[in-house]
């Protein structure tokens, strides 16, 4: 029983490493206990059931054993403290068995290590390591045991693709492990024997050492080339396929309010607290994107998705240079949108959903004061003034939505449109020179009236000429749509007056010392309200620019040379990012960026893909050729007793691809029971033939001068006997056992039988 204790120890690592892949939709240490319990206890409870080489129980007595021990584990681990859906053990587990997989594919990964959602690969992992146990136990299968888990590894990649890390070790791990289990299992009884007991291979249950070496040594090649070529092959492409995609999410439905309505009134009150941030930072705070516009309002397009504890980068989003976590409490703030620095990587707080694709985040329920949560955003990479003048237009279908306008534009907006359009210039400039139309011409008024529809930007362009940032970043968006320009809008606060991270406060009353007060502590005012309109561009993401200019001086008109929101020495980068001739912009995306494709890498992964096709082929063929190369050698040999003896050695392998292996201690009459025993009476005369000649062939004399002991005409009556054992073989012999056989590596690389003529 060595063997199939060592298949049965296999099938658990099997098993463990299937539900190790979750650790992408977890994190390794959430999952580490469960997956290794589950992989566990199942086939040792199967090893139990079946001991002492006795027939295991029937199939639904194996199972209903393993179910009741599954829901005695997971309720003494994963559900001992109840669960969040629901109360009491049972109703907890069933509600973790039939909601947990939909509840996982509505998170954000990482997810929470709640046990609604543990239970998933739990369960799964003690699936296949009862599956893969049962087969081994009731099969004589080599590779089917390892079935289980793979489609347990498979159904993990799919559910946790979005997910941080990689599972490419785990695979490779699983195919060692795989190799592992067809060694173990060759080793196993084969059939049982006339007596009714199993038959055991003549090394009583151990693996024979060279074909442990040779495997061992095929199976860890095949897993360097797996990790090796892995990664070169993943040509880039829009990115992975992820079931979330295709998914909704009504358990947090669209907010009804647009945050830019609440602009106007909360520039006639700005004293009032929103919330606070902690630590304070010098930096724009943001609140909501808004993509959509129909004419009338701009509302956002996300689909918001409960968010786990981490959020995955923007796809084709560019590198960050930094991150910065605060933890904010909601004061007044209304709505359901959550503020942020930049785009959201970490979170922590209950009933929180976040747009993946636009990084906004929302509450599941109306916001209240004291509300809290931790947030860290990742701040992208500051771009050179050459890199800046060679952006490009993004491009993908979420791009082309955002160029699109309602119709009924104005005749002002088209104007102010061909006026900056005719200056020309790359995209960038285009966006800049939008800018500084809006910046020089307008004047900023707090006490504007409100709205941003067609006819409010067409009285601001061509009549008022004053407004707020709702007017100034909302006839940016809606003119750079028309030249063209991809353009969303973006509500959140300038809080000019906290100090930056670790920086003493400006002033008492925009700052206040923590609980613990190790910090500080900003407080967010309604007079800091900012809109600002951004531009998607190739690599680099949405940029954002600052048509709004700062309030009007003691003697009337607002300062030119800066505006509201701009960061410190980016006006220097941009005016010098405007004055590179476009003639000379080489268009490349920014540098770390993440570009929609890479020829060197994508022709590297196909050469590799190309020469491992080549290989595999050339092995088959070298696999199902070897035999009949072997015979043409042997036959065309030099002496009539050489050629006695390869007729034998093709016969022994002949036998070999036919199931039936040779013992290299059996004797001519032990091959001859063997061959007859599988092709029936009719190939016994042949093989008794075939026996006698090999007998005088190899133990005949052999004398200088003196006759061989086989003639050239017995040598090849030899061959024909071996073409008819070959052909009575092929008839008892299903095909594909003939092709797995000639494609091992001991048949291709090398014949097992060498026996030498005495």
């Amino acid at each position: 029983m060595t063997a199939r204790l060592a298949a049965l120890g296999v099938v658990a690592c099997l098993a463990g490493l299937a539900g190790a892949a979750f650790h992408r939709g977890f994190g390794l240490g959430a999952v580490l206990g469960p997956v290794v319990a589950a992989a566990v206890i199942p086939v040792v409870l199967a090893a139990l059931l079946a001991r002492g080489g006795r027939r295991p129980p029937p199939l639904p007595v194996s199972f209903l054993s393993s179910a009741v021990l599954w829901l005695a584990v997971v309720a003494a681990t994963l559900f001992r403290d109840g669960s969040p859906h629901a109360r009491g053990v049972l109703p907890a587990v069933a509600d973790g068995l039939v909601n947990g997989s939909t509840r996982l594919l509505d998170t954000t990964l990482p997810a929470p290590d709640s046990p609604d959602l543990l239970v998933v690969p739990q369960a799964l992992t003690w699936l296949a390591a009862l599956a893969g146990a049962e087969l081994v136990l009731r099969t004589r299968s080599v590779l089917a045991p390892a079935l289980p888990a793979l489609v347990a590894f498979g159904v993990a990649v799919t559910v946790t693709v979005s997910g941080p890390g990689s599972n490419l070790g785990i695979a490779g791990g699983l195919v060692v492990a795989a190799g592992a289990l067809a060694l173990c299992r060759r080793a196993e009884p084969r059939a049982p024997s006339d007596h009714g007991r199993p038959t055991w291979p003549e090394s009583a249950g151990r693996i024979d050492a060279r074909r442990s070496t040779l495997g061992l040594t095929v199976v860890a090649a095949t897993a360097a080339v797996a990790l090796a070529a892995g990664p070169a092959l993943l040509v880039p492409s829009a990115g992975p396929y992820d079931l979330r995609a295709h998914r909704s999410v009504p358990s947090h439905p669209q907010p009804t309010v647009s945050p830019l309505d609440f602009v106007s009134a909360w520039l006639r009150s700005p004293g009032e607290a929103l919330f606070t941030a902690a630590p304070p930072v010098s930096r724009n705070i943001r609140l909501a994107a808004l993509d959509r516009f129909d004419g009338q309002q701009w509302t956002p397009s996300a689909r918001f998705t409960p968010a786990g504890g981490r959020v995955p980068p923007a796809p084709g989003g560019p590198p960050a240079a930094d991150r910065i976590s605060q933890d904010i409490t909601i004061g007044t703030l209304p709505g359901v949108f959550l503020p942020h620095v930049d785009r959201p990587v970490t979170l922590t707080g209950a009933d929180l959903a976040v747009d993946t694709a636009g990084g906004s985040l929302i509450s599941s329920s109306p916001l209240v004061p004291g509300r809290a949560y931790r947030v860290t955003s990742a701040v992208p990479r500051d771009l050179s003034p050459q890199q800046l003048a060679a952006l490009r237009i993004a491009s993908g279908t979420s791009s082309d939505a955002a160029r699109t306008l309602p119709p009924g534009l104005p005749a002002p907006i088209a104007a102010a449109a061909r006026e900056v359009a005719a200056a020309g210039g790359t995209p960038f400039q285009r966006a800049y020179r939008l800018e500084q139309f809006l910046r020089t011409r307008f004047t900023y008024d707090p006490e504007a009236p409100s709205g941003h529809a067609y006819g409010h930007l067409a009285y601001f362009l061509d009549r008022s000429h004053t407004g707020t940032s709702e007017q100034f970043a909302t006839a940016f968006a809606v003119l750079a749509r028309v030249l063209g320009l991809p353009s969303r809008v973006v509500v959140g606060f300038h809080p000019a007056g906290l100090p930056a991270t670790g920086a003493a406060p400006v002033g008492t009353d925009r700052t206040k010392n923590d609980r613990t007060g190790a910090g500080r502590t900003g407080v967010v005012r309604a007079g800091d309200v900012l809109v600002w309109p951004e531009i998607d561009f190739a690599g680099a993401g949405w940029v954002p620019f600052y048509p709004t200019p700062q309030a009007a001086g003691p003697h009337g008109g607002s300062v030119a040379t800066s505006a509201q929101g701009e960061p410190a020495g980016r006006a220097e980068q941009v005016t010098e990012a405007a004055a590179v001739p476009p003639q000379s912009v080489v268009q490349s995306a920014p540098a770390g960026s993440r570009s929609s494709s890479t020829p060197v890498g994508a022709l590297a992964g196909l050469a590799l893909a190309g020469a491992v096709v080549i290989a595999g082929v050339a092995y088959v063929v070298l696999g199902l050729s070897a035999p009949a190369r072997r015979r043409r050698r042997r036959r065309a040999a030099d002496g009539d007793r050489e050629r006695v003896v390869g007729a034998w050695l093709d016969t022994l392998e002949s036998l070999d691809r036919a199931g039936a292996p040779v013992p290299p201690s059996a004797t001519p009459t032990d091959v001859v029971d063997l061959g007859s025993a599988l092709v029936g009476p009719g190939g016994r005369a042949p093989l008794t033939a075939l026996a006698r000649l090999a007998t005088a062939a190899l133990h005949g004399p052999d004398i200088p001068g003196a006759p061989s002991a086989v003639s050239g005409r017995e040598a090849e009556a030899a061959w024909q006997h071996s073409a008819t054992m070959r052909t009575e073989l092929r008839r008892v012999t299903p095909r594909s056992r003939r092709a797995r056989r000639c494609l091992a590596p001991a048949a291709v690389f090398g014949s097992a039988h060498r026996i030498e003529p005495r």
